[in-house]
């Protein structure tokens, strides 16, 4: 279900294709994303939509600890996440 998806980079020597041989890094969240949206059949914006959502309902502690490390100024903003895909806010 489309509700229950995230998008992440925990492996740093297994980065997707076509960066393959590269570090890992989320930055290239896009190539996932854009593989993800194709199979579900919508534009790479409804994707990282549907799935910034799913981590925004991720558990308080996990989430929040997460947010701090990726952006300590603004503990519930999943902007790091756009950013990096290259989305709007």
């Amino acid at each position: 279900p489309h509700d229950k998806v995230l998008i992440e980079t925990d492996a740093p020597y297994l980065a997707p294709h076509p960066e393959r041989g590269t570090l890992n890094h989320s930055g290239k969240l896009e190539f996932t994303n854009k593989v993800l949206s194709d199979i579900w059949g919508i534009t790479p914006e409804e994707c990282a939509k549907i799935t910034e959502e799913n981590a925004k309902r991720q558990p308080v502690s996990i989430n929040r600890e997460f947010l701090k490390l990726l952006n300590p100024q603004e503990k519930n903003d999943l902007t790091p996440f756009c950013l990096c895909l290259n989305l709007p806010k």
